[in-house]
């Protein structure tokens, strides 16, 4: 468009032909050049894990977190926060290149009557078209480091936004990891109640039979009656909490309706993986977070485009050189313009502020300060992280010994209902007696698959504190 606007005007002059090719070209030059320099940056469009509900039957954790990442909100609005930071470099960069201008206009002037009772000779014709081209172009040469400065912290900006997308991803991953294995723990519970609730089924059955042949109590019956509707309360009360879980796990993984698929089924909770047991250096693990951890990245980053602020901030203390020029055309008969209609201009121009009522030193104090402000930002996170890490690895190992003293004791509290149970069959042991053995089972099943969740959710907690729940998941 800016080319043929040129040669409607310059047709008639080979040589201002030519430079207004040359003013196109460098147009387009700058115009074009940033867009062409934006770096991908590594980053995947959201929606590439090329996972499908319809290939999903069964929900592993593997699974879901490839769906999360896809498909959660959040990680998109991270992605879109890294393409803003990415043209802000684009930007910076652009200052560094000559900015090229063109102005093309025609006016018509109507004299009043007043002009037009002047002596002749003083105005022209009326009334008269005037048309003017004006083809202008500036360049900075010099503005105290501004430019390299503000690239360098645009650049900053970027690495910070990738930071923050990098945190976004292990919070997310952290909290999928979490909401699943309560999942699984409701599952588990749906499972133990219904256990309580068909050994229940069968006391019930043989105690009507004893009760129909008279060798037993309407009281046994009762019980077991009892104990039944218990064990069916307790398994609605399992299967309404892993609805509500459910819920908030299909939230994290982008579904519009916080809804799982009817067609898709948690997998079941297994037993923690030898990893899981691993015994881990709460002080090596805290140190070695502070460099893979992204949110202390991104403190980092915040702490050098802290530093390239002040730097900016003393760029207003140095003059500004400023080259420019201009190529200048009017006429009146058309604007079939010629090499006659134009004349140009070339300066530089140096500026400098003498006194700005205190404005650049006041610049420089708040760019100071807020260097103060992320260095302790900095050092804040610091102590989190290593907080974070060491109260993660002593849940992980209490976890631990809590998972095999339950394991331990659901083999004896299993063993002893067996006894109890025989023995009330054989007469020799109450009722009384084989409730408390039944329902000391159901306790430790139960206490079980808590701790069985918490030695995951333990381990995933670590990941997530130490930042390698990143590194975790892209094996």
């Amino acid at each position: 468009m800016l080319s043929r606007m040129c040669f409607c005007f310059f047709k008639e002059d080979k040589a201002v032909v030519c430079l207004a090719r040359i003013a196109a070209f460098l147009t387009t030059l700058a115009m074009g050049l940033p867009g062409a320099a934006a770096a991908d940056n590594g980053r995947r469009p959201a929606g590439s894990s090329g996972v499908r509900w319809g290939q999903v039957r069964v929900l592993d954790l593997e699974t879901a977190v490839k769906i999360a990442l896809a498909g959660n909100p959040t990680l998109a609005a991270a992605a879109a926060r890294v393409d803003q930071a990415g043209e802000r470099v684009n930007e910076a960069r652009a200052a560094c290149w000559p900015r090229v201008g063109l102005d093309v206009g025609v006016s018509r002037v109507e004299l009043s009557e007043t002009a037009r009772n002047a002596p002749p000779g003083i105005f022209a014709e009326d009334p008269e078209d005037y048309y003017n081209a004006n083809l202008r172009a500036t360049w900075v040469l010099f503005d105290g480091f501004s430019r390299k400065f503000r690239k360098l912290s645009a650049r900053y900006g970027l690495d910070t936004s990738l930071a923050g997308q990098k945190e976004a991803h292990r919070l997310l991953l952290s909290s999928v990891a979490a909401t699943y294995f309560s999942a699984q723990l409701a599952k588990q519970n749906i499972v133990i109640a219904g256990a309580d609730e068909k050994f229940n089924e069968r006391q019930l059955a043989d105690a009507q039979s004893r009760y129909r042949a008279g060798t037993g109590s309407l009281s046994d019956v009762l019980n077991f009656r009892i104990r039944l509707n218990a064990a069916r309360a307790n398994r609605i009360a399992a299967r309404a909490q892993l609805d509500v879980t459910l819920i908030g796990l299909a939230a994290l993984l982008g579904r519009p309706d916080s809804r799982l698929p009817a067609h898709v089924e948690l997998a079941p909770m297994a037993d923690p993986l030898h990893d899981e047991f691993s015994r881990p250096d709460a002080d090596a693990l805290a140190e070695a977070a502070l460099s893979v951890r992204p949110d202390v990245i991104q403190r980092k980053m915040e702490v050098k485009n802290a530093e390239v602020r002040v730097k900016i901030a003393r760029s207003g203390y140095y003059p500004r050189v400023v080259l420019a020029g201009s190529l200048d055309g009017k006429r009146t008969d058309g604007p079939a313009f010629g090499k006659d209609d134009f004349g140009n201009s070339l300066s530089v121009n140096l500026s400098y502020d003498l006194f700005t009522g205190g404005a650049r030193s006041a610049g420089l104090r708040r760019a100071k300060a807020a260097l103060r402000e992320a260095l302790h930002r900095l050092e804040q996170t610091r102590l989190t992280v290593k907080s974070e890490v060491k109260q993660a690895a002593a849940t992980l190992l209490s976890a631990q010994e809590k998972l095999a003293l339950e394991r331990a004791n659901l083999e004896m509290v299993r063993r002893q209902r067996d006894l109890v149970e025989k023995g009330y069959r054989a007469g020799q042991e109450s009722l009384v007696r084989l409730n408390e053995a039944q329902k000391e089972l159901v306790a430790a099943r139960g206490r079980l698959a808590v701790a069985t969740a918490a030695v995951h959710r333990a381990w995933y907690a670590l990941l997530a504190a130490t930042g390698q729940i990143l590194a975790y998941f892209s094996r």
